[in-house]
C-alpha cells in the first residue's frame, strides 16, 4: 500500500496538481484511504455472504467513530492491523448471529462499557500545548459518546436486539483496546524511567 501511495502521489506531483510541500500529506492520505477501503470492502463482502450487511455497517460505524477519538492499541504493520480489524468485525457478526440476550441487560451493559471507555480514554490524553486543539478533541469525543448513547436508546426503543448486541460488542472491543493501549503506554513509560 505504501508503494502504491508513493506512486500515486508522485504522479499527481508531476502533473502539478499538488505542491512539493504537500507531498507527505497526500501520500499519507492515499495510503490510509486505500488501507481503510480494503478493510471495509472485505468486511462488506463477508457480511453480505453472512446476510448481515446492516449489522456490519452499524458495527463499523460505531467502531470507526469511536476509534477516531478514543486511543487504544495500535499495530505497527498494516497487515497486522488489517487482519485484526477484519477478524474483530467478522467475529462480532458471528457472535451477534449466534447469541441472544435480554435487551435490557444488553443495553445496560453497553452503557456501562461506553462509560468505562469514556473515563479510561480520559487517562490517555497527552496534554497538548494547543488548548484549542485539546478542547476540540474533548468536544468531539463527548459528541461521539452522546451519539452512541442515543443510538443505543433508539435501538432499544425499536427492539432491534441484534443492533443492541452490535453496540455492546463494539463497546467491549473499545474497552479492551483502550485498556490494552493504556497498559502498553504505562509499561513503556516505566521502562524509560
Amino acid at each position: 500500500m505504501e508503494e502504491l501511495a508513493n506512486q500515486l502521489t508522485n504522479y499527481i506531483l508531476t502533473k502539478n496538481v499538488i505542491k512539493e510541500e504537500d507531498y507527505e500529506i497526500y501520500r499519507y492520505g492515499f495510503q490510509v484511504g486505500m488501507e481503510l477501503s480494503l478493510c471495509i470492502s472485505v468486511c462488506i463482502i463477508a457480511a453480505g455472504y453472512m446476510r448481515m450487511l446492516p449489522e456490519c455497517t452499524l458495527l463499523m460505524a460505531v467502531l470507526f467513530l469511536q476509534r477516531a477519538y478514543v486511543d487504544g492499541l495500535h499495530m505497527k504493520k498494516f497487515w497486522s492491523c488489517f487482519l485484526l480489524s477484519v477478524g474483530v468485525i467478522l467475529c462480532g457478526l458471528a457472535i451477534v448471529k449466534l447469541v441472544l440476550l435480554p435487551d435490557v441487560a444488553v443495553c445496560i451493559s453497553a452503557l456501562l462499557c461506553l462509560l468505562a471507555v469514556e473515563r479510561l480514554s480520559d487517562l490517555y490524553v497527552i496534554n497538548d500545548a494547543d488548548t484549542d486543539a485539546m478542547m476540540y478533541y474533548f468536544r468531539q469525543k463527548k459528541r461521539v459518546f452522546i451519539l452512541v448513547t442515543f443510538l443505543l436508546i433508539g435501538l432499544f426503543d425499536v427492539h432491534y436486539s441484534r443492533g443492541l448486541l452490535i453496540i455492546l460488542y463494539a463497546e467491549v472491543v473499545m474497552l479492551v483496546s483502550t485498556f490494552a493501549g493504556f497498559c502498553k503506554k504505562h509499561i513503556y513509560h516505566k521502562k524509560k524511567e
